[in-house]
């Protein structure tokens, strides 16, 4: 009788295999305690097929074993039939301690794991975003490493993607790729997932939104003209925007960058930053263009690009804003206490003011700022008319947010309160 080689080792019986596995943490991981077929194949031929009964609760450790008679030889690959409607995802597996990686198993499908460790190795890295829809699936995303001299097979990095969380895979490739340049990301499904940030072997590719069935793909950062952006989400209750899908061009005295996505944290109240490189040779900082790609209203309160301050906007469904540097022109200080009544709270944006002078009026500019039931908002617009000494406030509701105040001062100058009806101009003295 030969006994079981407990190793994988070649030239000798292998006949009993252990198979443990971590499976994943998604809402969907689980799977069956049983229904997935095992088919262990080695340099010499395969086991038969079996079924590998363990518990696959979310995030538990599971493990099941089997004895077979063929002599298979070193283990090399592990085939995976799911025979019911039991989706399962695993972060990893191991077959004696040989490392298979992580994968999930559709319905009815079967999946081919090999032996991880053979070929070079690619770590990646990810902090997937806060915003509600930014958390992805364990698994279906699907990596190619672009390199100066070729690029990787496709491979799914099977890795946590909660809201907030760090998650990370390891894949292993035997194409001479040279140097990293890209990252190819193909969402294989209905699983749309945004991360701030992401890297392979220590090289940073910035943040991203993967939508549905697309292929996103992502340079190396640091190439080119750095540029860094911070800004203040508002904190009235429809301010929060998506983590990604607001394309920034920043425009200068010679050119403009293309776009960039922006992804960051847009939650309500939060300071959110993502750091964009171009090579274009833009000149001096004049303008931010910000193009909302989707159904995402955002409002800030506040934005800066390197440092130059843009003062604060809302951006509507699928529009460009453009926002000129701040502190140019005359300055207008505006300060206003929004009223207690059960319906005088306003948005934060939407309401364009224009201040009218003994020479003149400025352009309209909406006016950023907290219109919470009681509380006091400021902003601060600037404008190129010499307008003379300020006589009166325009107030232009562009949209249906009626807005009561019970005070408004204009550089410390104080004016009737008010109410600011829907689609409507006010004039206040």
């Amino acid at each position: 009788k030969l006994e079981a080689c407990d190793a994988n080792c070649e030239g000798e019986r292998n006949t009993h295999y252990t198979i443990q596995f971590e499976n994943g943490k998604g809402d969907w991981d689980a799977g069956d305690t049983a229904g997935y077929i095992f088919t262990i194949v080695g340099s010499k031929g395969e086991t038969a097929p079996f079924d590998c009964s363990a518990t696959r609760s979310q995030g538990a450790t599971g493990e099941c074993t089997m004895e077979d008679v063929p002599d298979i030889g070193n283990i090399k690959e592990v085939k995976i039939y799911n025979s019911g409607d039991n989706y399962w995802c695993f972060l990893s597996l191991t077959i004696n301690e040989l490392n298979f990686g992580g994968k999930c198993v559709d319905d009815y499908l079967t999946e081919t794991l090999s032996l991880a460790g053979e070929g070079i190795e690619y770590n990646i890295l990810h902090e997937t975003g806060t915003g509600d829809w930014d958390a992805g699936n364990t698994g279906g995303y699907i990596f190619t490493i672009v390199g100066t001299k070729d690029e990787t097979a496709a491979h799914d990095c099977t890795s946590k993607r909660e809201l907030e969380s760090t998650g990370g895979c390891t894949i292993w490739d035997d194409a001479d790729i040279g140097e990293i340049k890209e990252v190819k990301i193909y969402n294989s499904g209905d699983n749309y997932w945004c991360f701030l940030s992401l890297s392979v072997n220590g090289l940073d590719f910035g943040g991203k939104c993967v939508d549905d069935y697309l292929t996103e793909t992502l340079s190396v950062a640091g190439e080119g003209v750095e540029y860094n952006i911070i800004h203040e989400t508002g904190t009235e209750k429809w301010d929060a925007g998506s983590t990604g899908g607001y394309m920034f061009t920043i425009v200068g005295s010679n050119g403009e960058t293309s776009p960039h996505d922006c992804t960051a944290s847009r939650a309500l109240g939060s300071t959110g930053t993502c750091t964009i490189w171009d090579d274009a040779d833009i000149g001096e900082i004049k303008e931010v263009k910000i193009y909302n790609s989707g159904d995402n209203y955002w409002c800030f309160l506040s934005l800066s690009v390197n440092g130059l301050d843009f003062g604060g906007k809302c951006v509507d469904d699928y529009l460009t804003e453009t926002l000129s540097v701040a502190g140019e022109g005359v300055e207008y200080n505006i300060i206003h206490e929004t009223g207690t009544e059960k319906w005088d709270a306003g948005s934060t944006g939407g309401y364009m003011f224009t201040i009218v002078g003994s020479n003149g009026e400025t352009s309209p500019h909406d006016c950023t700022a907290s219109r919470a039931l009681g509380s006091t908002g400021t902003c601060t617009i600037w404008d190129d008319a010499d307008i003379g000494e300020i006589k009166e406030v325009k107030i232009y509701n562009s949209g249906d947010n009626y807005w009561c105040f019970s005070s408004l001062t204009v550089n410390d100058l104080a004016f009737e309160g008010g109410c600011s009806d829907d689609y409507t101009t006010e004039v206040f003295q």
